[in-house]
């Protein structure tokens, strides 16, 4: 028979061996955690493989842009997508939308004004649908209505020579600011501040260059913004990390990504002038632009000189002969997998049918997305023109998609636009497994 203060004191070393079992565990979660994810681009760069829209369960919406015979709209560089809203600019206007496609009204004006733009470098909606437009350094603030709330720079106390590249918006009064490298010795590669322009954080650089003066380029100017799950996330085309703002407004390391052998050299940025012919760039690969949805990251890579499709016919640019429609190529990361597979791109004059995920839903444009909207929709624009020779060409007339209706709307769709419209935009948007 054992007794109770024997059953009491083995109870107790039962409870405590449990506790530091417990705690094994967690410190061995923790450390697996703590090992950053990597993806591996190196060894998977010729991983290509037919990659269909509908093995991504996905729906596509086209949204042509009514035309406004006062607005020509030829080229979009910012999209940003609200529920009922849609903001689109390039550097010299800024146009507001509603879900139909119908022009609202145009947003400010291009002038030399205290209020007004001479060059839009970024654009984008508020939470509250208020408008912000960056003017180089003077940020503009408008209402859906157009009217002009406020105006304010950003004041750089501590760095007086960091320009604003690009930005996210974190809540309707935070922005996170890309700072890019000039001197190569900047200690600053991001910002966060206010609509007052105050900065609050300074998130330090680790990436140093031995430059001989100021210089800008755009590698160095170039960045990825996202948001997913109410997170935002943050990745420079030149480093091979993709960071996560936290509540704390902490930038923590999500995952990293191996370009090994195919990663441009340092020297390179540190240059000067190149003079290489065909350009330093050419022989290296990028992570230019990276989206999430709920299965997958959507990686935006430039394989330049080892992009495997060409045209069949250059098309001459300014006397010179071009030979590839694009040098992009789209990457697939499956998060639960933990698997890199590239869209096979196609050799064909037909740059709506050469990269991105094949459209088998109806035979339309292959998508490759430029903007993240929510968690499961990203959209692209497409050229009214490009789309017409599609719809005219064997790569659409040949292909048997699964919705044959969906092809017979596309056409219908297509015969009512002039090549002379407005860019249309396709939405896709991704339904969980």
């Amino acid at each position: 028979m054992i007794c109770k203060s024997m059953k009491v004191r083995t109870n107790s070393i039962i409870i405590i061996i449990s506790f530091i079992i417990s705690l094994s565990d967690c410190s061995r979660s923790t450390s697996k955690n703590d090992i950053l994810e990597e993806i591996d681009i190196e060894s998977n760069f010729n991983s290509f493989k037919e990659l269909q829209l509908s093995q991504l369960n996905a729906e596509i919406k086209y949204l042509p842009l009514k035309r406004d015979g006062n607005f020509e709209l030829n080229q979009i560089m910012n999209i940003d997508v609200k529920s009922d809203l849609i903001l689109i600019s390039n550097i010299s206007l800024c146009l507001l939308y509603d879900t139909n496609g119908s022009l609202i009204r145009k947003i400010g004006n291009k002038g030399r004004g205290p209020y007004e733009y001479s060059i839009i470098t970024n654009s984008g909606f508020g939470q509250k649908n208020n408008i912000y437009l960056q003017n180089i350094d003077n940020f503009l603030e408008y209402g859906t209505d157009g009217t002009l709330l406020s105006s304010f720079l950003i004041k750089k106390v501590n760095n007086p020579e960091f320009q604003i590249s690009s930005w996210i918006l974190i809540n309707d009064s935070l922005f996170l600011g890309h700072t890019p490298l000039t001197t190569g010795k900047d200690s600053t590669k991001a910002i966060l501040f206010n609509k007052q322009g105050f900065i609050s954080h300074q998130y330090r650089n680790y990436i140093f260059l031995n430059r001989p003066i100021r210089m800008f380029t755009s590698d160095d100017s170039e960045v990825s913004f996202y948001t997913y799950q109410e997170g935002t996330f943050f990745k420079e085309k030149m480093n091979d990390t993709l960071f996560y703002l936290n509540e704390m407004f902490t930038l923590i390391p999500r995952l990293s990504f191996k370009l090994g052998k195919y990663s441009m050299p340092k020297e390179y940025r540190e240059r000067v002038t190149h003079g290489e012919d065909p350009p330093y760039w050419f022989n290296y690969i990028f992570v230019n632009n990276i989206f999430e949805i709920s299965d997958y990251l959507l990686l935006d890579c430039p394989f330049n000189k080892y992009m495997p499709a060409k045209r069949f016919t250059p098309r001459e640019v300014a006397g010179v002969n071009i030979w590839y429609n694009t040098l992009d190529v789209l990457g697939l990361y499956d998060k639960k997998k933990r698997s890199l597979s590239f869209c096979k791109p196609t050799s064909t004059d037909n740059p709506l049918f050469t990269s991105g995920l094949y459209n088998d839903i109806d035979a339309g444009p292959r998508f490759y997305p430029i903007k993240q909207v929510n968690d499961s929709t990203l959209v692209m624009w497409i050229d009214p023109k490009q789309l017409k020779d599609h719809v005219a060409s064997d790569d659409f007339k040949s292909n048997n998609p699964k919705y044959p209706e969906k092809k017979i709307e596309l056409e219908r769709m297509v015969k009512n636009i002039s090549e002379y419209d407005n860019p249309i935009l396709m939405l896709v948007t991704f339904k969980s497994k």
